[in-house]
């Protein structure tokens, strides 16, 4: 069973079907060239996008197809989180989003090196602005993932095993 998109093709690839992870693969980086909002976390500029992966429902089913690509341009930070809208008003607009989880890429924060094995993290930080004023949200996102006190909780996705998480700091 699959949690989400990066998994399932993950999965795939470990079964000998790399073509679905390539596909994925060239989504994210054709969504890296064109960004749409930035924000700045210890002076260094970060950029965000909401990214749909609607073309992707054959291969898994998924009710949301939002995503939240945040990378920055030098290539040292990427992560893709699952982008859902929370808090209907009274004509049922969704402005106050959550993230969850993240999906890191790349990532050479003290605590935090990836490269190779993108990881699968609960997010530590709690969302709490709309649509609107977000990039507080992913400063603060950032300052956490960067700050080596901060518990991080690694999803363990390998159904062979018999941990569901890790402690990865």
């Amino acid at each position: 069973m699959s949690f989400n998109l990066i998994d399932r093709v993950l999965y795939l690839n470990k079964r000998g079907n790399p073509e679905p992870m390539k596909q994925v693969w060239q989504w994210i980086v054709k969504n890296e060239v064109e960004p749409a909002n930035k924000f700045i976390s210890d002076s260094e500029t970060y950029y965000w996008k909401i990214i749909s992966s609607q073309q992707f429902n054959s291969l898994i089913g998924e009710e949301n197809t939002d995503w939240v690509l945040i990378f920055t341009k030098n290539k040292t930070f990427k992560a893709l989180g699952k982008y859902i809208l929370y808090s209907e008003n009274l004509i049922g607009n969704k402005n106050h989003p959550k993230i969850h989880t993240l999906w890191i890429f790349n990532s050479n924060f003290e605590g935090l090196e990836v490269s190779k094995q993108p990881l699968f993290i609960c997010s530590p930080h709690n969302f709490k602005s709309t649509t609107r004023t977000i990039d507080h949200d992913f400063q603060l996102l950032i300052s956490k993932l960067k700050n080596p006190k901060i518990k991080l909780t690694e999803f363990i996705i390998d159904p062979k095993s018999k941990e569901r998480y890790k402690r990865i700091r």
